[in-house]
């Protein structure tokens, strides 16, 4: 906006002629006009002062304006660097995407042979659905048949089955029975051995304690002695032997009571040779005599203290 050159002393020197003039303005009017002028300059002044106020901030803005219209064209000339590749790289792929759209082309062509071939197709298999529906008929006759004849298979399995178990346990009885009747043929072998078998060898052991407790668990060292070396010859013999036990006692005391006495000498040596030699059970007998036999060689018991003893025959 343009600065005004308009004075205050001038405006008022010029009003004088008029006023001169007019001859009926009194200095009091004068005065006031003046003072009226001067408030009106002072307004005019404001304003012009708010005038250069807005004048600056608008250069400010212009000038702000300005900045960001050289950063514009700064970044302007960036993105025009840049966009030069980006334009190069557009024309290559317009190039791929003229080539891609020839073999789209050419894709599209194959894609329309191959479905003519398909329609081709198509009938053809229309025509032979009705020959399969037959062919489907037939099949669906022999699923069944075959599903039936599974059922009679796995009913026959599950017989058959059951026939196994049975013949299984059948088996396992035949077996407990053979078991058992080799068992009773080997006690009745082992009976027939006692009575006829013939006496392979024979041990005595003789007690020249007067008494025995009646329930004897131990033995003598000498008698151990003995009853080791017996073991060792038992087991050059395999199975086919039979031990008979026999206890006997002197005749001191009642009859009864020398049984008892011989019956606890002979199952000591039982139980010995059965825990520590490991001779079977059933291939041992023990019979007490009690005082009723003398040893051999003696026709009577002339020493009692000698009639305490346990015989050990070996026979086959």
């Amino acid at each position: 906006m343009p600065r005004s050159n308009f004075l205050p002393g001038r405006g008022a020197l010029a009003l004088l002629p008029f006023i001169a003039l007019a001859g009926c303005a009194t200095q009091q009017a004068v005065s006031e006009q003046t003072d009226a002028l001067n408030s009106r300059l002072a307004g005019i002044e404001r304003e012009l002062g708010d005038t250069r106020s807005m004048a600056t901030a608008a250069l400010g803005q212009a000038a702000a304006v300005q900045r960001q219209l050289q950063d514009l064209q700064s970044g302007l000339s960036g993105l025009a660097a840049r966009l030069h590749p980006l334009e190069a790289r557009l024309g290559v792929m317009e190039e791929r995407q003229l080539g891609q759209s020839a073999s789209l082309a050419q894709a599209r062509q194959q894609l329309a042979q191959a479905a003519a071939a398909a329609e081709g197709a198509l009938s053809l298999a229309t025509a032979a659905a009705g020959d399969n529906r037959d062919q489907a008929a037939q099949l669906a006759a022999l699923t069944a048949e075959a599903r039936s004849l599974q059922d009679r298979l796995a009913s026959l399995q599950a017989q058959l089955q059951a026939q196994d178990r049975r013949l299984a346990d059948a088996e396992a009885r035949t077996g407990q029975a053979a078991t058992l009747s080799q068992n009773a043929l080997n006690q009745a072998m082992q009976g027939v051995r006692r009575v006829e078998g013939k006496t392979l060898m024979s041990v005595t052991l003789t007690g020249d304690r007067a008494r025995y407790p009646l329930n004897l668990d131990e033995l003598d060292a000498r008698d151990v002695r003995r009853l080791d070396e017996l073991v060792a010859r038992l087991a050059t013999l395999g199975d086919d032997y039979h031990l008979e036990i026999q206890g006997h006692s002197d005749d001191n005391g009642a009859v009864e009571y020398n049984y008892l006495l011989a019956e606890a000498h002979a199952n000591a040596v039982a139980r010995y040779l059965h825990g520590r030699g490991g001779v079977p059970l059933q291939r041992m007998s023990v019979i007490s005599y009690g005082a009723s036999r003398a040893p051999a060689g003696q026709a009577r018991l002339v020493d009692a203290g000698n009639n305490q003893r346990v015989e050990i025959r070996v026979v086959r």
